[in-house]
């Protein structure tokens, strides 16, 4: 079944695997391409709906990926992950060069504040400005855009994606994990399963622990404790546990769990979900979160808690992290099994592994403005070009216009490229050498015969006296289009400016012939090069040939009659 349009992921590094899950959605009405750099961590599910094509590292530049352009322009639409990533860059920078929409995966929660950051601030003041959608897993990410003046109408909700062949209460046995570490079936087992560092939440759980035992003994006796994680407190929390009488209750997974976490889910019927302690950024996406709700385990989290909006209404909220009001929230799930079976049968229900929605038809919208289908609108493409030659406007706005023009048209690789070197000749025009250089680069890479890129690049080249490079422009316009007359003058400038006279009149009088638009050029250089040649004989049997070839040109008729008086 034909798709509605090829999508790049510009992915890089990716310390998050988990997250591709979530672009799945997408998959079924576009072709999704993984440009990611060797060494990233891709699962294999990703594999069955999309393709990766994969970068070599550069030394000089780490998480940039060489040549990406040359892939990308041929894509209808890019996608990058988070905004603070080189890769993300990069896809702003190629949806700038090539006028590609430009959609972003956003979960940042707070602006960077750190002096260091200044440079990549201003990265995301262009990223917040030219990003044409962004996708937001919740709220706090949302109201982030929002205060950087990013407007509504540019963000969209996307929900996070699990793989439900892993994580489901079928996907494994309840009492697997369990009888390994010696919890009883009965049991209620309440999950932490973060850094055991500088976080408030695994002490407050065991001081409600303690507190639960001094209320109802009996039923605190059924609620035992698992700590997944490491770091500076893992022993001083293990002294702690015993110090109070609760060590019994209490078990510590002492390495990753990331392999297996599958079984201590399915373990598990509690999971509190620490708040947000990072200073500058977003704690990392809770995706282990939503995987142990996806096995039916139950999210406990307070207000300040960075997934509770992710966790809505599927999860239990406690007032706060004081021990008083853990103990009760964990009492009301341990204590009533009819209101723990009623939430699991909820999150049962689930959809976490969505069909897409509202997000995937806004990234459709965005292509939908592509409003007449390739190969169809060459006329409108050469209309348009010859418009924007002549309007009477700045070089500014004639960019500005190409660049729309572009967005709103669905065009194949050799239109875009017309577009692009058109651009080119407006920023050449206006002495913008560095930018016209990259725009006839990008139309060449859009359409590797664009002649007239080449020209124009020969051009530049020429005028900086870069010699070999304008040759080498300038010939390879000539091999996809020998009768060019622009690319025979400008070798035939390039060797006069060599010295190479017999080089420099073949390819002169070549452009003669080929019907150059502006025949002044060519024939005063060539009157030049033969009046003050030191070979009069070869001078006049070269002019008489060309002339012969091209006919009776004023300036070389006197150019001739001046060589015959010299040569008596």
């Amino acid at each position: 079944m034909p798709k509605d349009g090829k999508i790049a992921v510009i992915v890089g590094t990716l310390d998050i695997p988990r997250i591709l899950l979530t672009l799945q959605p997408l998959a079924s009405r576009f072709s999704l391409t993984l440009f990611v750099l060797e060494g990233a961590k891709i699962p294999d599910s990703i594999s069955k709906f999309c393709e990766v094509r994969i970068y070599q590292h550069v030394e000089d530049m780490p998480g940039f990926m060489r040549g990406l352009e040359k892939e990308a322009a041929h894509y209808d639409l890019l996608l990058g992950l988070e905004g603070a990533r080189l890769s993300t860059y990069q896809a702003l920078q190629l949806s700038k060069r090539f006028a590609k929409p430009l959609v972003i995966f956003s979960s940042e929660t707070k602006p960077l504040k750190d002096e260091q950051f200044k440079n990549v601030q201003s990265l995301q003041k262009d990223l917040f400005k030219n990003t044409d959608l962004f996708l937001v897993p919740c709220q706090k990410s949302k109201n982030h855009l929002l205060f950087q003046g990013v407007s509504a109408d540019r963000i969209a909700n996307v929900p996070l994606l699990v793989d439900r062949e892993r994580f489901s209460p079928q996907s494994g046995s309840k009492g697997k994990f369990r009888r390994y570490i010696g919890v009883g079936e009965d049991d209620f087992v309440v999950l932490f399963y973060d850094d055991l560092e500088a976080n408030p939440a695994p002490e407050a759980l065991l001081r409600s622990l303690v507190l639960m035992r001094q209320k109802n003994a009996d039923l605190a006796a059924r609620i035992k404790v698992i700590f997944a994680g490491c770091g500076a407190d893992e022993k001083t929390l293990k002294y702690m546990a015993y110090d109070w009488g609760v060590g019994d209750a209490v078990y510590f997974i002492h390495q990753e769990i990331d392999g297996f976490c599958e079984d201590v889910f399915l373990a598990s019927d509690a999971l509190l979900c620490a708040p947000g302690h990072d200073k500058d950024r977003l704690p990392r996406l809770p995706f282990e979160v939503l995987e142990a709700m996806a096995c039916g385990v139950i999210p406990v989290v307070v207000p300040s808690s960075s997934v509770k909006d992710l966790v809505g209404d599927y999860g239990m909220l406690a007032d706060d992290l004081s021990p008083t009001s853990l103990a009760f929230v964990l009492f009301q799930l341990a204590g009533d099994r009819s209101f723990l079976l009623e939430k699991r049968e909820v999150l049962r229900r689930a959809s976490f592994l969505g069909e897409g929605g509202e997000w995937v038809d806004r990234i459709g919208k965005l292509l939908s403005v592509l409003k007449r289908r390739a190969g169809e609108n060459d006329e409108n493409v050469r209309n348009f070009v010859v418009q924007i030659q002549g309007d009477q406007v700045s070089s500014i706005l004639k960019q500005a216009g190409v660049d729309e023009f572009m967005k709103a048209h669905e065009l194949t690789d050799k239109q875009r490229g017309l577009l692009l070197r058109t651009k080119a000749d407006i920023l050449h025009q206006n002495g913008e050498l560095e930018e016209a250089i990259g725009a006839f680069e990008s139309a060449i890479i859009c359409d590797e015969k664009n002649v007239d890129a080449y020209v124009g690049l020969g051009t530049i080249a020429l005028s900086s006296f870069a010699q070999e490079e304008a040759v080498t422009f300038f010939r390879k316009a000539i091999s996809f289009d020998p009768g060019n007359a622009k690319a025979a003058l400008g070798l035939g400038l390039v060797f006069f400016r060599a010295g190479l006279a017999s080089d420099s009149l073949y390819w002169l009088e070549r452009s003669l012939l080929s019907g150059v638009a502006n025949s002044t050029l060519p024939l005063n250089t060539i009157s030049r090069i033969c009046r003050e040649a030191k070979d009069i004989e070869w001078a006049l049997g070269a002019l008489e040939k060309i002339i012969e070839n091209v006919g009776e040109q004023d300036l070389l008729m006197h150019s001739l009659r001046d060589l015959r008086l010299r040569n008596g």
